[in-house]
């Protein structure tokens, strides 16, 4: 149960950093736009990077834990 959930988790981070990677909006909280690339491309990069790093840290973790 924990690994699906763990599985969960990284599919809805991976699925909004790739939202933003495609709209250029970012997304703030409850998922409504905070600004777009064309305004701040530097945090929209960084917010894009740092959720995904976040995200594939997370399924390490979830895949090492299940062995």
């Amino acid at each position: 149960m924990k690994t699906f959930f763990g599985l969960l988790i990284v599919t809805l981070m991976l699925g909004g950093a790739l939202c933003q990677f495609v709209s250029g909006k970012l997304l703030g909280r409850n998922w409504r736009p905070f600004s777009s690339r064309n305004e701040r491309p530097a945090m929209d990069w960084t917010a894009i990077r740092l959720e995904t790093v976040g995200a594939l840290a997370i399924l390490y973790g979830v895949l090492h834990a299940a062995h």
